[in-house]
């Protein structure tokens, strides 16, 4: 039951996330169009990229090690202030000397770009510590941690529009102002928990790299595989395409949420956990959910596309649907992926999940290089979703060596699943009831 509040407690976080998000994405959509959304992407996507390969995994690290082993929280803590200056100062002198010379942009543009850039270390040491929050199983905090930086960006949008200010640069600093919101909560929270220590244990700092290095390789294939097509397409296509596919990404990335829930309550479970039986039990009924999760929202998805995209976001962006319908499967795909992705790596194997990111890496350039000067944003969708397939197959093959192929068996859906939801929901309310009951007796 704890796991059920857990999860249903990241996917109420999820649900007012991607609505926030359905929020800021028709401000921007009615007062940007498509050619300014592409021009806010370019500022956004590069230093966001950046964070995710220069940042070593040392986050998933911190997730990893704290959840296995609370007693190193305060550890964490300081060796990811010192990581986040080590890592980020270098690569933001070499980022600010080479990127600029790439990514076409406006003179104000270019300027907040740069900025941005700066600001690498800061946005590492969110990531670590975000990481940190998670690994504690905190999940009401990590919650609040997650939605911050929605709610702040689309309260300062709110207000730019009252007074007819939304431009790409107030988007842009609007977006800032949410991230780095989200860090200060962090902060605050990790003080208080685990009080202000600054000296660095090195030798955790080594036991860190050793699980980050190898996650790190999935990390960067994984970021590239999310983010590869967006990348090709900003020296490819004009940024009006770009703006309508990524819209369509981020449209049906709004599926991806559940999945991610659900896989945010399984990996501190499954690290916590000494017995491979349950490892693998905790796993299976995570990727049931998914899949449940995924078919018959998906579907609901590809029948409301048409007539919900024109109709809230403008006729604009009704160009982006064939591009949605194709992205929907491998959306489902990658959900069930990504729980049998946290599995993994939290029974310690983060090895088999950088090899199936890899894999997945190498179908999707092929394909993109193929099929993007030929069909364009629908050809970027297709390579997308057949890579999100590869890498579940390739999971599922390594899941099945490590636990046991009936395994894979038990992640079929099953009635008994649906008996299970219902009987949590009657207890639910039932707990309700009698503290309904109880209150009203005082």
């Amino acid at each position: 039951m704890r796991s059920l509040r857990n999860t249903a407690l990241n996917l109420f976080t999820s649900l007012g996330m991607n609505v926030i998000q359905l929020g800021i994405g028709v401000i921007l959509a009615r007062t940007l169009g498509p050619y300014g959304n592409g021009e806010r992407a370019s500022v956004l996507l590069w230093p966001l990229m950046l964070s995710w390969a220069c940042g070593l995994s040392f986050g998933q690290a911190n997730a990893y090690l704290a959840a296995s082993r609370p007693e190193l929280r305060a550890s964490l803590f300081a060796n990811s202030i010192w990581m986040a200056l080590i890592v980020g100062l270098p690569f933001t002198a070499l980022a600010v000397t080479i990127l600029p010379h790439f990514v076409h942009l406006t003179v104000h543009n270019r300027a907040l770009f740069l900025f941005s850039m700066w600001m690498l270390p800061v946005s590492l040491l969110s990531d670590y510590l975000g990481w940190l929050i998670y690994g504690g199983a905190k999940f009401g905090k990590f919650s609040l941690f997650r939605i911050a930086p929605q709610l702040v960006t689309v309260i300062a949008l709110l207000g730019f529009w009252a007074f007819h200010c939304v431009t790409v640069q107030t988007a842009i600093l609007s977006t800032w102002a949410g991230s780095y919101t989200a860090l200060a909560f962090a902060l605050v929270t990790l003080v208080r928990d685990l009080g202000w220590r600054l000296r660095p244990d090195w030798g955790l700092v080594k036991q860190s790299l050793d699980y980050a290095w190898r996650v790190h390789l999935g990390t960067l294939a994984n970021t590239a595989n999310g983010r590869l097509d967006q990348l090709l397409m900003t020296a490819m296509v004009s940024p009006q395409a770009l703006g309508l596919y990524v819209f369509a990404v981020t449209f049906s990335e709004l599926l991806h949420q559940c999945a991610c829930s659900i896989s945010m309550v399984l990996f501190p479970k499954v690290a916590a956990e000494t017995d491979s039986r349950k490892q693998a039990a905790h796993a299976a009924m995570s990727v049931r959910w998914t899949l449940i999760i995924g078919i018959v929202g998906g579907s609901a998805l590809y029948l409301i596309a048409p007539v919900l995209v024109p109709l809230v976001w403008g006729h604009k962006f009704a160009g982006s649907v064939p591009a949605i319908y194709w992205l929907l499967p491998g959306v489902v795909a990658l959900g069930v992926g990504t729980n049998i992705s946290a599995a993994l790596r939290a029974a310690g194997k983060p090895m088999t999940t950088s090899t199936a990111e890899a894999a997945s890496l190498v179908v999707m350039c092929i394909l993109l290089l193929t099929l993007l000067p030929r069909w364009g944003i629908v050809g970027a969708s297709i390579a997308s979703t057949c890579g999100y397939f590869v890498n579940l197959f390739v999971l599922i093959y390594y899941f099945a060596r490590e636990f046991g192929k009936d395994s894979i068996a038990s992640m079929r859906p099953s009635a008994a699943d649906l008996a299970y939801a219902r009987t949590a929901l009657v207890n639910i309310k039932s707990r309700k009831n009698a503290a309904a009951s109880e209150a009203a007796s005082l």
